[in-house]
């Protein structure tokens, strides 16, 4: 059995992704570190919707109740304005309707209550991978090593050249970076 709190796992990003991943990751006993650019909360202009599909992955991060709390409403209908004219279209089920503002900050704030170090505004420098760990070096001189580092920035800028981690990674740890494509 893998001894998770051994293990420390630096999640760049947190926004939706890092936020909800650090969430889960401590929930399942890991050392996590998130790492924003930003700071946090902070308006910031996106649909403002978790679709149907995404809402078992939210709520499994957040309880219903504390997304209501947030300011959260359920939607079950999508719908569509122009001039008088107005298109509604049933959901399969319902879905969530927050501000980005108030998804990253309660993300966030689970994710601290939960033990995660959070390092904000701290933009990555540099990503170093090594034969055993991982470097993140932030500004001023602030150094983050971690056995695994989560990419949920949605730059990719510091994938790793070779596309993968650690020639050693921790035993028992997998690292995969994908991206969703509808």
């Amino acid at each position: 059995m893998i001894d998770r709190s051994r293990h420390h796992i630096a999640v760049i990003g947190a926004g939706p992704a890092g936020g909800a991943a650090a969430v889960h990751l401590r929930r399942e006993g890991f050392r996590v570190t998130l790492i924003e650019a930003k700071v946090f909360p902070r308006t910031k202009v996106c649909g403002e919707f978790v679709s149907p599909a995404a809402t078992a992955y939210l709520e499994a991060a957040v309880p219903p109740e504390a997304l209501v709390g947030a300011g959260a409403r359920r939607c079950s209908s999508l719908e569509l304005h122009q001039g008088t004219r107005t298109v509604r279209w049933p959901l399969p089920s319902p879905a969530w309707v927050l501000s980005r503002r108030s998804l990253d900050a309660i993300l966030a704030t689970s994710a601290a209550s939960l033990g995660a170090e959070i390092i904000q505004p701290a933009k990555v420098r540099t990503v170093r991978y090594r034969a055993d760990r991982v470097e993140i070096e932030l500004p001023n001189d602030v150094r983050v090593d971690a056995d695994l580092v989560l990419h949920a920035d949605s730059t990719g800028r510091f994938d790793h050249p070779a596309g993968g981690g650690p020639t050693r990674p921790a035993p028992g740890l997998v690292a995969l970076k994908t991206h969703l494509v509808p």
